[in-house]
Formats: C-alpha cells, sequence, structure tokens
C-alpha cells in the first residue's frame, strides 16, 4: 500500500486534524464537471482546511470536487446538519486489493459563511481527539 501525493515536502497542514470515529461522519462527494450522482463515503479524520475520506470508487487527484459532510445527530438541529465545500483531491491511497479507497481533499471553499463557522464549532467543542 502506498499513497501519492499532489504535493512533496516536510508537513504543510495549518490546521489542527481530529480523528472522527470510524462511520460517524458521512460524505458525499462530487466532482464538480460531472453530471453523475454524488459517491457516498465516510469521513477519517476532518480539519478547517480538509478531510481524510474514504470512497468505494477513486477520483483522480487533482480533481475539483463539492462535498457534503453529514455532521453527527445532536450535533445541530434543525435543517442543514450538512456542510457543503469544494476542495480538491491531493492524495490518493494506492491499493492493489479491490474495495474502497482512501483519499485527502483541500477545502478550499464552503458554500456558505455560516458552514465554516458551524465547522469549527463542531471540531472544537472538545469530543474529538486530534489526530497525530
Amino acid at each position: 500500500m502506498s499513497a501519492t501525493l499532489a504535493f512533496t515536502g516536510p508537513d504543510r497542514r495549518r490546521h489542527s486534524r481530529f480523528a472522527t470515529p470510524p462511520m460517524y461522519h458521512s460524505v458525499s462527494v462530487r466532482p464538480i464537471e460531472s453530471i453523475e450522482a454524488s459517491l457516498d463515503g465516510h469521513a477519517y479524520d476532518l480539519s478547517e482546511g480538509g478531510a481524510q475520506i474514504e470512497l468505494d470508487e477513486t477520483l483522480p487527484i487533482g480533481a475539483e470536487v463539492a462535498l457534503c459532510l453529514h455532521l453527527p445527530p445532536g450535533f445541530d438541529t434543525g435543517p442543514g446538519r450538512s456542510i457543503v465545500i469544494l476542495g480538491r483531491v491531493i492524495w490518493i491511497e494506492e491499493d492493489e486489493t479491490p474495495g474502497p479507497t482512501r483519499l485527502a481533499i483541500a477545502f478550499r471553499e464552503f458554500a456558505r459563511d455560516v458552514d465554516a463557522a458551524r465547522l469549527r464549532r463542531y471540531l472544537y467543542r472538545g469530543q474529538l481527539r486530534v489526530a497525530a
């Protein structure tokens, strides 16, 4: 198993990463240029600047995507428990075995200003473990 990166060099993270409980944070991802249905999966870790996710199908590095992150029940009430983010695939885990693929998406822009604030509030409320 290896990873293909869109960049090389030292860790470029600007934000703390938080591990998410397995299968707890579902995501839907759709390539911007596609009219196809979204791909469903889940997040492995989250930060203000990106996410590591798992999908049943892979996407190419550099693909511009719309990611819908579904926050767990109980965090926010009412409509809009989902956060919509535009981003780019920057990392793909290459594995010869069939099955889901992990990839990383760098966030470029939140669909709404309130989405960025809601994600920050969710990440820093003290219930998620900081990832290594």
